[in-house]
């Protein structure tokens, strides 16, 4: 099926039931890939994408297949949605996939979080492990695993509680584009992270303060701006604390200092499967 609305993604999404695997074709000729990347190299000269900016995974057409546990996407490359493009290129971004990444430490008990902000005199939001644009050409697996999970949480060793598959699918609209979010689990090592980086908080109160001190180790300057900045959470708190920052901004953009996104659904997804396929949370 095609993808065009907000509500078809809705109702793709409320068929799919995870675990489930991910299958591509692409139907694209050299030559389009030719014309989208000279096109691509122009919005990074104009400025209306970054430089790094990678072709994003678009979608053309996306099934289900239930027997089989199979989500079969049709992709083709999109741009960033960024104002420019939109304006200048509209034919050239559209309905997008994504993933959204969780990650527990069975050890500890404990689940991965992380704050982000652009101004430490605004409210910092949170967010899951990590989470991203699919890329046009990749597994949306081997973009959560090798990139996501990497650049925004530090870690490099993760082990997937479902091999490649996905655990759910999420709706989500990235502005006026449907981005359904692939969600992913994988297992990590705290022991192998600072404390001091990575610090266990077991209530949002624990959240407001190491948000506060590393507010001020950046005024100071004794602290290096990063992408994120990590926290875990003991699986026997973590529902309070998901609710009590969800509630801080039930909108999902994080400008209140609540979550980037539908955070709270992934982390519902992932414990889901954790309690019925793994242990008893």
């Amino acid at each position: 099926m095609e993808i065009k609305t907000e509500q078809d993604m809705r109702e793709l999404c409320n068929k799919i039931e995870g675990p489930f695997g991910i299958t591509y074709v692409s139907r694209l000729s050299s030559s389009d890939i030719e014309t989208f990347e000279k096109l691509r190299q122009q919005m990074i000269g104009q400025k209306h994408i970054r430089p790094d900016s990678e072709p994003i995974q678009g979608i053309k057409e996306i099934d289900y297949f239930p027997e089989h546990s199979l989500v079969k996407i049709e992709e083709t490359p999109y741009l960033f949605p960024s104002p420019g493009v939109v304006e200048h290129h509209p034919e050239l971004t559209g309905p997008m996939t994504g993933v959204l990444v969780n990650a527990y430490d069975p050890k500890n008990e404990t689940f991965l979080f992380h704050m982000r902000g652009k101004s430490v005199d605004q409210p910092f939001g949170f967010q899951a492990a990590a989470a991203g644009f699919g890329v046009f050409g990749e597994h949306l697996y081997k973009t959560a695993v090798e990139r996501e999970l990497p650049e925004e949480a530090g870690i490099y060793n993760a082990v997937p509680v479902n091999g490649r598959s996905a655990l759910g699918i999420i709706p989500f609209m990235k502005g006026s584009f449907p981005q359904p979010l692939f969600n992913f689990g994988f297992f990590y090592d705290s022991a192998s992270f600072p404390a001091i980086l990575y610090p266990v908080l077991s209530s949002l109160e624990q959240i407001i303060e190491f948000e506060d001190q590393v507010k001020n180790r950046l005024r100071e300057g004794t602290l290096q701006q990063r992408e994120g900045y990590h926290f875990n959470v003991p699986h026997k708190a973590v529902e309070k604390v998901v609710r009590d920052i969800y509630d801080r901004d039930p909108t999902q953009q994080g400008k209140s200092g609540g979550f980037f996104g539908p955070i709270v659904e992934s982390y519902e997804n992932f414990a889901r499967f954790l309690n019925l396929y793994i242990f008893k949370l």
